[in-house]
Formats: C-alpha cells, sequence, structure tokens
C-alpha cells in the first residue's frame, strides 16, 4: 500500500471517535448456505492492514460479508469488542491479549494465529549496539506484556542482567545489574517511533517501524529472535466455534495471505499458520 493509500487509512480511523452508536452491531452467524456478517476492527498498521485489504475483496468467496472498521488508536478496540461493537479484531499478540485478559477480568480469545512481526531495538544515532555508549537512554513500549519482551531481549543481549525466569515477564524491578548505567523510559506504542530522534536506542514492534519504512531485519541493531508474540485475531468466547468466526479464520490464514507475508514482509514477519 503507498504511502497516500495510507494516509488516507489514518483519516478514515479517526472517524471512530464518533459515538458508537455509529457502529454496525455485530452478528457473526449465519444460516445454511448464507454469508456471514462479520464486524472486524483492524489496526492500519502493516502488516495486519495488508492482510485486511487482500482478504477483503474477497470475503464473499469464504462465505463471509466483512464489514471492516480501521483503527489507528486502538487502546479500546478490546473494549469494543467485550461489548459487542465488533465481533473481532486483528491487532494484538497473544501475550498483550493475556495480559488485558488479567488485567481487566474478561475472557477474550484467540481465534486464529496469524504472524508473528520482529520485534527489535532501532537508533537513529548509531549503526551497531557496540556503539551505544554508557549511560544512553533505552525507550520501550510501557504495556506489560511488550515491556517485559523488551526487557527480556536486552537482557539476551547482554545490555542487562534479569533476575532468573523473569524472562518476558519481566519488569525494571527483575534488573539486578545493569553494568553500563543506561537510562530507561516506556512510552505507549504508538508513541514509540516519535522517540527515535530522541533517545538512544528504542523498542519498537514491526508493525510500527514497517508503517514508517524502516526494515527490522536490516535495520535493527538488536532483533528478539525465538518469539511466542503470535499477532492474531481476538474474538469472544460465545461466538468462537460461529460460522462467521471460522470462515473469518479460514481467510486470515489462507494461502494467499501466506504468500503475501512472505512476499512482501520477507524476514520481518514469521508466518505462524
Amino acid at each position: 500500500m503507498d504511502n497516500a493509500s495510507r494516509r488516507r487509512l489514518l483519516q478514515a480511523g479517526l472517524a471512530l471517535s464518533l459515538p458508537l452508536a455509529a457502529l454496525p452491531r455485530a452478528r457473526a452467524q449465519a444460516g445454511s448456505g448464507d454469508l456471514a456478517r462479520v464486524v472486524l476492527g483492524a489496526t492500519v498498521n502493516p502488516p495486519y492492514w495488508d492482510i485486511v485489504e487482500l482478504i477483503k475483496p474477497r470475503a464473499r468467496d469464504y462465505g463471509l460479508d466483512l464489514v471492516v472498521k480501521p483503527f489507528t488508536d486502538t487502546r479500546q478496540i478490546n473494549v469494543l469488542l467485550g461489548k459487542g461493537d465488533l465481533d473481532a479484531n486483528f491487532n494484538q499478540h497473544v501475550p498483550y491479549l493475556n495480559q488485558f485478559n488479567r488485567d481487566n477480568k474478561t475472557n477474550l480469545v484467540q481465534a486464529a494465529g496469524v504472524f508473528i512481526g520482529v520485534f527489535g531495538a532501532y537508533s537513529k544515532r548509531y549503526r551497531r549496539v557496540a556503539d551505544v555508549p554508557d549511560g544512553a537512554l533505552l525507550v520501550y513500549p510501557n504495556d506489560p506484556s511488550n515491556s517485559g519482551r523488551a526487557l527480556d531481549m536486552f537482557a539476551r543481549h547482554g545490555l542487562i542482567k534479569l533476575k532468573e525466569g523473569a524472562g518476558i515477564q519481566a519488569t525494571r524491578a527483575d534488573i539486578i545489574d545493569n553494568p553500563r548505567k543506561f537510562r530507561f523510559r516506556e512510552v505507549e506504542q504508538p508513541m514509540l517511533v516519535r522517540t527515535l530522534d530522541d533517545a538512544d536506542l528504542v523498542a519498537i514492534n514491526a508493525s510500527y517501524v514497517l508503517a514508517i519504512g524502516i526494515n527490522p531485519v536490516k535495520d535493527a541493531l538488536l532483533l528478539e529472535g525465538d518469539s511466542v508474540f503470535v499477532s492474531s485475531i481476538v474474538t469472544r468466547p460465545e461466538i468462537n466455534d460461529s460460522v462467521g468466526i471460522r470462515r473469518l479464520a479460514r481467510a486470515v490464514t489462507s494461502p494467499e495471505v501466506r504468500d503475501l507475508l512472505t512476499r512482501r514482509f520477507g524476514d520481518s514477519v514469521r508466518v505462524a499458520f
């Protein structure tokens, strides 16, 4: 998708600041032989939106009447799903979903695992992690699932040492050794790319850096490696086995989606189905 098209989508996403009554009520069921109407909320960031763009015109081939709502700010997207304003959403990985459920006492579920976006750390000031000086400012996401992911990545690359077993659940309190006196700052995910001009090293999800033309594999100073952070279609448990959600899951895990991910994104995204 070109920059002009992405800008139009970003503008369209702003419409979601309108009252929720403006959204069509979601229903994922269908009678035998009918199209199943599914209201899907999706982030406009790649590769989520690239997948949506691929399946939307082919939705009827999968037996779907697919209504797509673009989101530029996804902080309320799980709330809208839980309230029934959406049938499904496509904007998060499984650890983020699990953390949301714990924090909000909800039980949203994964309907289909689709891809793993490469997680890395980037710098506009330095070309190698070895060049990052003592006392440098390290910035990373502020939500618990991604902050632990970032700290675990820093630890795997020897920048810090964490308490044994902390792993991707780590918090700053789990740092037991910081020999190079790094400073840390947590920032909301949508704002992370803006900190690249001010910070020394910034940990960011692939979808955000791809949106600004950064190649995670080529441009990252650090990469996560093996990952359990599978970006997924998420829905409510009571409709997870409905006709519409089953058909949507088939659409987003089709050979055409696999081809799109490998052809357009290469090693920056790993297929998860």
